[in-house]
């Protein structure tokens, strides 16, 4: 299934300050998604997809043509490949996509990142217990204070452009209150966290908007708290050689066969339009509360030769901020990531309304340890009883 979106608007936006802005509005995407079944009926899909400001900065025909064919023969490989089994706790390198997708998942996707978010109130206990899911626990009370490696430390550049050749569609030189940021903040400094994205929406921590009110492609209305352009960066980088020696190492020091390397997770907004079936499937999902969405190509990769084996039905236990406390090694390569942000715990792949935005991260990361197992189904559907007439060339 192929999509492609042009959005194409113009913001304007007056206050009681006096400003009076006009903002032109673009985005244009390709995602192209591919579904099949493996011979015991789990669903796997995969997807390509690109985003860009003006239809001429999304790649060419023949590099969309290239990614498509390497989309289907790796999902072929998926079909195909054993389930994986058991349980595992260890060292796991998380690389090339899957890496900013964590990054964005995890910090700039729901209220317990780094987003300046104030809990609504209530009054009801059910309405409090649900708020508490929905909202999880904010980061403001740990400003100042340590959250993750000392290696690591995260910025905003809103008002940068481009990196290393690559259009960011997250540039944002005025919000969607008529604040202008600053070119730079500093939202994490070497582990420790001195502040949170925010808008005009004063919180206990955070009392003054740094320019992250993000206007909103799809929707006629005010703007969303949300990512800008993003840079996660780190002190002392390896190779790619010597990230994956170290794994083999952290592996073999805690007595494991294996270790496990994840190079791509789902996206939180695909352009697919599930069935019934997978609608109601979400529903019952947003009062479980996720971080990360599941991962799509996970590989043992063992400690006696260096073999690398991909395996499918993976879940990988839902990270906490702290699981970034304790890595073992950062990758020296910086990768560009453009994507679109849900809004408002969107949980539908197919809505369009979302928050562009950028993230410029290392190639990779060796966390020191999390919990990986079999993947959970509430249901698996059946394989069809004939195949594809598409299939037959008739």
């Amino acid at each position: 299934e192929v999509r492609i979106y042009f959005f194409q608007a113009d913001e304007y936006y007056v206050n009681s300050e006096g400003a009076e802005i006009i903002k032109p509005l673009t985005l244009a995407s390709v995602q192209i998604n591919a579904l099949t079944q493996a011979p015991d009926g789990e669903e796997l899909a995969d997807h390509v997809l690109e985003y860009a400001l003006f239809p001429d900065d999304l790649p060419s025909k023949k590099e969309m043509l290239q990614k498509t064919g390497h989309l289907i023969e790796k999902l072929k490989k998926l079909r195909t490949a054993p389930a994986f089994e058991g349980s595992y706790t260890g060292p796991v390198l998380f690389e090339n996509e899957a890496l900013p997708e964590f990054i964005a998942q995890r910090f700039f996707r729901d209220f317990d990142g780094l987003l300046a978010t104030r809990k609504p109130f209530g009054g009801e206990a059910n309405a409090l217990s649900y708020l508490g899911r929905l909202f999880g626990e904010s980061l403001e009370g740990k400003i100042d204070k340590r959250i993750i490696s000392k290696e690591i430390t995260i910025k905003a550049f809103p008002r940068l452009k481009e990196f290393s050749g690559v259009k960011l569609i997250g540039y944002n030189e005025i919000d969607a209150e008529g604040v202008k940021p600053k070119e730079e903040i500093t939202l994490v400094e070497k582990g420790i966290l001195k502040t949170l994205l925010s808008n005009r929406t004063p919180t206990i921590g955070v009392s003054q908007s740094n320019g992250h009110s993000r206007s909103i492609i799809g929707r006629q209305s005010s703007g969303s708290l949300g990512a800008s352009v993003i840079n996660v960066s780190a002190a002392n980088g390896l190779s790619d050689e010597e990230l994956k020696k170290e794994l083999i190492q952290a592996a073999k020091d805690e007595g494991l066969d294996f270790a496990i390397i994840v190079r791509k997770i789902k996206s939180v907004i695909t352009g697919t339009l599930p069935g019934i079936d997978r609608i109601i499937l979400m529903s019952s999902q947003m009062l479980q509360k996720k971080n990360l969405e599941g991962p799509i190509y996970v590989y043992k990769i063992f400690v006696k030769d260096g073999h690398e084996e991909l395996v499918r039905s993976v879940e990988i236990d839902d990270p906490s901020i702290s699981s970034l406390r304790h890595i073992l090694g950062v990758s020296k390569k910086q990768i560009v990531f453009n994507t679109l942000m849900p809004v408002s715990n969107q949980i539908s792949p197919y809505s369009y309304d979302s928050v562009p935005a950028s993230f410029i991260t290392p190639g990779a990361i060796l966390f020191e340890e999390l919990e990986v197992r079999k993947e959970k189904r509430s249901f698996t559907p059946k394989p069809p009883v004939v195949s594809s007439p598409l299939l037959s060339g008739k």
